[in-house]
C-alpha cells in the first residue's frame, strides 16, 4: 500500500510510507521547462535555474492549491521565476533565455492579463508589504513616543506667563515714561 501525505507547511517536502523526503513537489505549470540539455550547460547553471522556482515558490508563498487558479500570487510567481530563469539561462545560451521568456509570457498573457509581465503589483511580495508595514508602524510609534516626551516635559511658554500676569493686572509690555517740567 502506497501512502503519501504532501505537507504544504514544510515547504512543499513530502512523506511516502512514512519516509521524510526533502524533494520539493513540482508541478509543470509552463511550456518549456527546464535548461535543454543539448545546450550542454554547466551543471551550476542547471542547478541556479532550477533553484529558481524554488526561490519563486517561497517569495511568493505558494501551496499546491495555488497552482490551479490564475490568481496575483500564482501570476506574479510565475513571472518571479521566470525573471531569475531568464538571468540564469542568459549565462548559458541567450536564444534559449530568450525564447523560453517569450513562450512562458505568451503561455499565460491571457490568464495573468490583470498581473501582466513586469506589474507593478508583482513588486509586491507577501515579505516586502509585511517589512513596509513593519517599518510604517515602527515609524510611527516612535513619532508618537517623540511628540508626547516632547509635550510631556516642554518648558512653559512665555505667553503662559504674560497671561498669568495679566490676571493678576500687571501688564509686561507696556512701561509709561512720566516726565515732568
Amino acid at each position: 500500500m502506497l501512502i503519501l501525505i504532501l505537507n504544504e507547511y514544510a515547504s512543499g517536502d513530502i512523506i511516502l510510507n512514512g519516509k521524510y523526503y526533502e524533494e520539493p513537489i513540482r508541478f509543470k505549470y509552463k511550456p518549456i521547462y527546464g535548461l535543454d540539455s543539448r545546450y550542454r550547460c554547466p551543471k551550476l547553471i542547471h542547478s541556479n535555474f532550477e533553484e529558481c522556482e524554488m526561490k519563486a515558490k517561497k517569495e511568493w508563498e505558494i501551496m499546491i492549491d495555488d497552482y490551479f487558479y490564475k490568481t496575483k500570487k500564482f501570476c506574479c510567481f510565475i513571472w518571479s521565476a521566470l525573471d531569475c530563469e531568464t538571468e540564469v539561462a542568459n549565462k548559458c545560451n541567450q536564444n534559449f533565455s530568450q525564447s523560453a521568456k517569450k513562450n512562458t509570457i505568451d503561455c499565460f498573457r491571457d490568464g495573468c492579463n490583470e498581473f501582466s509581465y513586469g506589474s507593478w503589483s508583482c513588486w509586491w511580495t507577501p515579505n516586502k508589504i509585511n517589512i513596509t508595514l513593519t517599518t510604517v508602524i515602527a515609524i510611527l510609534i516612535a513619532l508618537g513616543i517623540i511628540v508626547s516626551c516632547f509635550l510631556a516635559f516642554k518648558p512653559p511658554r512665555q505667553n503662559d506667563m504674560a497671561d498669568t500676569l495679566a490676571k493678576d493686572g500687571t501688564k509686561l509690555n507696556h512701561i509709561s515714561y512720566h516726565t515732568s517740567m
